[in-house]
């Protein structure tokens, strides 16, 4: 697991943001955080936690979390883990249950996909994240500049992302128009283990904020 700091300075509180597969900053940079520092995590080709989570505990008066995806399963690696002051605040289009035909994405899917990836089924993969033309233009104007044999690799070692302990998160925000992980999936998954908010979106719904905070927030 890698780190990068999207926003480090003198704010009191801090957002940790767990990306999604494949993923980097980059179609994240039209979102600024005005109230919070934001740290990254992303490439779980590994689960160890990068130093700076080590550091948490003590460093800033509160501790916030948005994960996205397979960033989901992620943050319920660390879950057992975490400092008591840290709070779970949003799942969005993910669950901690990823690859199952009832909670995620059906297995035979992922397999296939894992199995006979390119660099064109990748970017195929990015534009099914969309619910329109326009938003997956914006997305493949600023892609995630990671190399493709590290994705792969990232995938790859996904495919055994088993059930972990649910991260206790309060809200799930489910799309209903996602065609990555299916919104009935996920909504199974969720409706007896938190608040569901809901929005028309696809997998990729963050074009529907310009803030961090935004995102925690709105109704979508």
């Amino acid at each position: 697991m890698k780190s990068k700091w999207l926003q480090r300075g003198a704010h009191p509180d801090l957002l940790l943001f767990w990306n999604g597969w494949g993923m980097d900053e980059r179609p994240f940079s039209h979102l600024t955080g005005a109230a919070h520092d934001v740290l990254m995590l992303y490439d779980y080709r590994t689960l160890s936690p990068p130093d700076e989570l080590a550091r948490l505990d003590g460093a800033y008066g509160r501790v916030r979390q948005i994960a996205w995806s397979f960033g989901v399963w992620a943050a319920g690696a660390w879950a057992g883990t975490a400092p008591a002051s840290v709070s779970f605040d949003l799942a969005v289009n993910g669950t901690s249950d990823p690859i199952h035909p009832l909670h995620g994405i059906p297995p035979e899917a992922f397999l296939e996909m894992a199995g006979r990836l390119s660099t064109g089924r990748r970017d195929r993969f990015y534009r099914h994240m969309f619910a329109n033309d326009e938003d997956a233009a914006r997305f493949m104007g600023r892609p995630p500049a990671r190399a493709f044999a590290e994705q792969h690799e990232e995938l790859l070692a996904l495919t055994g992302a088993a059930c972990l302990l649910p991260a206790p998160f309060t809200t799930a925000l489910i799309s209903a128009r996602d065609r990555i992980m299916p919104a009935r999936n996920q909504l199974r998954y969720w409706k007896t283990r938190s608040a569901v908010r809901k929005t028309n979106g696809g997998h990729f719904p963050f074009y529907l904020w310009n803030t961090w905070e935004a995102v925690l927030s709105d109704d979508g």
